[in-house]
């Protein structure tokens, strides 16, 4: 039925806002269909217009970031537009959600293949070991690191840090500790209860939102936008360059920064958050140069990036875990890496970079498909990513929901649990041997 939609249809759907290439609300039916709704007021069909003209540039968008903030700014001016109802189908809002999945995915696909062409060489010595036979590493090659505000390192955080510090010193392991605090930006907006925030300190000092009236946020609160999000615009090179939303608190972001780092300096990087606990009787029992050593076939080469795999019976809205990853200094993990900081400016990401880093890990299994067999396009065509920067058609995001779409692709990508095959990533098995990341 047209008329179960959010907007008022009309024939052929000419009232619909989101039909924006059919759109017309100057057909004779329009202003009835509307005054039914209460959606008629001084004004209503100019911003009916701009409703429709942001959902043209949003199916239309270029990139993810792009894409991901038309159809967070949809979400938001929705309720807001004349005539809205909410409805849970809509035949042209799903219509408007394919296209900009598939032109998300599409750009995606782009950058991929960038990276494809530009990395060739360097991804296939490393895959193929032309740099001779690997040996497993030295206890001091191995550089156990975290992230932590000075703030936790000296307070209540403080015992968890000097534990793996102790851990380190006894394993022979450098121990890192970064608190450089890489978020330069100011929160200035709650919308949504996600974190509206200037991507740096240029982009606090110009205040670039206060240019836009639907950014700036009313006085009395900063979950009130000032004005109409319909008047957003998702290819504003201003907005590109300055805007970021996160789910959690931005500063959460700096682990991954600091990872980048540690990364670029160390032969090979343990990366934990500092609340991943170590039991004391495991400091004299197993060492993380041994989960490095490729398992069975000695002559095998070793991995660029290590992590525990996802049992079943983990939660289902748990992916890769990113309390815990060892990443080697190599083409490979350092474009693991790079994908994943990339994600930053992809607005309202579920779980943050945890969730930046489970997809990034389906990229470069896709990518080593590709290097492996002399393929110039990836084998992971991004398939999970509308589920993780649109969420469904209304807008709402599941974690779970990705996870699930995570969890398929893996299993596809390298076999079923137990028995992943990757030269690039390893996968440690629950239950067998050390248990790193266990979820309580």
């Amino acid at each position: 039925d047209l008329d179960d939609t959010s907007f008022p249809a009309g024939p052929d759907g000419v009232c619909h806002p989101l039909n924006y290439a059919n759109f017309n609300s100057q057909h004779a039916d329009c202003m009835k269909l509307y005054a039914d709704r209460g959606g008629v007021w001084h004004g209503w069909d100019s911003l009916l217009w701009e409703h429709a003209r942001l959902a043209r540039e949003s199916a239309n968008c270029s990139s993810v970031q792009s894409c991901a903030l038309g159809g967070l700014f949809l979400t938001m001016a929705s309720p807001m537009a004349p005539g809205h109802q909410e409805t849970r189908r809509d035949r042209f809002r799903e219509k408007l959600w394919l296209q900009i999945s598939r032109r998300a995915r599409e750009a995606q696909k782009r950058i991929l293949a960038e990276h494809r062409r530009k990395r060739a060489k360097p991804l296939f010595d490393a895959t193929f070991n032309q740099g001779g036979p690997e040996l497993p590493p030295r206890p001091g090659e191995v550089t156990i690191g975290m992230h932590a505000d000075s703030s936790s390192a000296k307070g209540r955080w403080r015992g968890q840090v000097e534990l793996w510090r102790a851990f380190s010193a006894e394993q022979g392991h450098p121990f890192l500790l970064d608190s450089v605090p890489y978020f330069s930006g100011t929160v200035f907006a709650r919308y949504l209860g996600h974190y509206w925030a200037s991507s740096n300190s240029t982009g606090s000092r110009e205040t670039f939102w206060t240019r836009y009236g639907y950014l700036q946020p009313q006085p009395q609160s900063m979950f009130m936008p000032g004005d109409y999000f319909s008047l957003a615009r998702v290819h504003d090179p201003n907005i590109l360059d300055n805007l970021v939303i996160f789910q959690q608190p931005p500063a959460y972001w700096n682990s991954l920064e600091a990872l980048a780092v540690a990364v670029s300096k160390n032969a090979w990087t343990v990366w934990i958050d500092y609340d991943l606990t170590l039991s004391p009787c495991c400091f004299g029992v197993f060492s993380f140069a041994e989960l490095i050593a490729s398992e069975g076939d000695k002559t095998s080469s070793l991995p660029h990036v290590v992590l525990r795999d996802s049992p079943r019976e983990d939660y289902h809205h748990h992916c890769a875990n990113a309390g815990f990853f060892i990443v080697r200094n190599t083409a490979i993990g350092q474009l693991f890496v790079e994908l994943a900081r990339q994600k930053r400016n992809w607005p309202a990401l579920p779980y943050g970079y945890q969730s930046a880093m489970a997809e990034s890990l389906l990229e470069i299994l896709g990518l080593e498909h590709a290097v492996v067999h002399g393929k110039t396009t990836t084998a992971y065509p991004s398939t999970c990513l509308p589920e993780l920067v649109l969420g469904s058609p209304t807008g709402s995001k599941s974690y779970a929901n990705y996870c699930y779409c995570y969890r398929r692709e893996l299993e596809r990508l390298v076999g079923p649990e137990g028995q992943r095959k990757s030269r690039w990533v390893k996968f440690l098995n629950a239950r067998q041997g050390p248990e790193v990341g266990v979820l309580l």
